[in-house]
């Protein structure tokens, strides 16, 4: 493990090599961090539901001496956190304030996402997409709006078979119902990790359909449920989290399917046009 990693980097270097139960603990500490610097090992046993025996062995896994290191770890994360928020605070009363700041971080964002993605990936889950009978987009809480986006653009190219799902477990049941195999789910999650989310990709593989993950983290709880996962940076140097990683790839996966379907695109937008002057909705020339 690099010296002076954090403790999610290590976390998400460590990942693969994980037991079945050191990643149950892990993605509980994932979800909840900082948490996890204000608890007992046995607290965080019994929160993530595994043994006490488990969060030890995590530590060591991860390259401490012991539970101990791993807490001290977080609250060095903690305290990291604070520091670089009242230093943005800081620096934002300087030359180019908060909204210099806030764009230099979006594009390191969104350049950092080349690191997290490969072409092959990339590549598979456009042909996931291109080759779909049916694409359900799903989102929750702060993952509403992209889900929203992706889904309302794929449907205004490829027509009802796209489904946006952003309602809670009553509004899945039906969704879920009609999944099956030649249909994919694009789910999007990030912390807090909604558990409806999750549990609408693990139903969906179980019937049969492919997933693709848009989430943070090889920890993330979407992960192990997903026919292709990307991860997207999400640090906005505040408090809150960036979605402009994730927006981006969003875009890409739209470039890259209007122009594998381009004729399908083209007479689904004529259709559309066409439909758009009977009911002439917009004011104005």
């Amino acid at each position: 493990m690099p010296e002076g990693a954090s403790l999610p980097e290590r976390m998400q270097q460590a990942g693969p090599r994980l037991t079945p139960r050191q990643r149950q603990a892990a993605e509980w500490i994932a979800r909840t961090f900082p948490q996890v610097a204000f608890l007992t090992a046995a607290q965080v046993a019994r929160e993530a539901g595994v043994s006490e025996a488990t969060v030890i062995r995590l530590a060591v896994a991860l390259g401490y001496a012991g539970y101990p290191e791993l807490q001290a770890a977080a609250r060095e994360g903690l305290g990291r956190t604070l520091r670089t928020f009242s230093r943005q605070a800081a620096d934002a009363q300087g030359p180019g304030g908060v909204l210099h700041r806030v764009l230099e971080q979006e594009a390191a964002n969104i350049r950092g996402l080349r690191n997290h993605i490969t072409e092959a990936d990339f590549e598979r889950a456009v042909n996931l997409l291109c080759e779909a009978e049916a694409i359900h987009v799903v989102g929750a809480r702060s993952s509403r709006f992209l889900a929203q986006y992706l889904g309302f653009i794929l449907r205004a190219m490829l027509g009802p078979m796209v489904h946006i799902l952003d309602g809670g477990v009553g509004d899945a049941a039906p969704h879920v119902a009609g999944m099956g195999p030649g249909h994919v789910a694009v789910v999007f999650t990030f912390p807090r990790y909604t558990r409806t989310t999750v549990d609408i990709a693990r139903a969906a593989r179980r019937r049969g359909a492919a997933v693709v993950g848009i989430t943070d983290s090889p920890l993330s709880p979407l992960v192990p449920h997903s026919t292709v996962a990307f991860t997207c940076p999400i640090d906005s140097g505040f408090t809150w989290d960036s979605y402009a990683a994730a927006f981006g790839l969003a875009g890409a996966l739209l470039g890259a399917v209007s122009l594998g379907l381009r004729e399908r695109v083209v007479r689904t937008l004529g259709r559309l046009e066409e439909a758009l002057k009977d009911l002439d909705p917009f004011l104005g020339p």
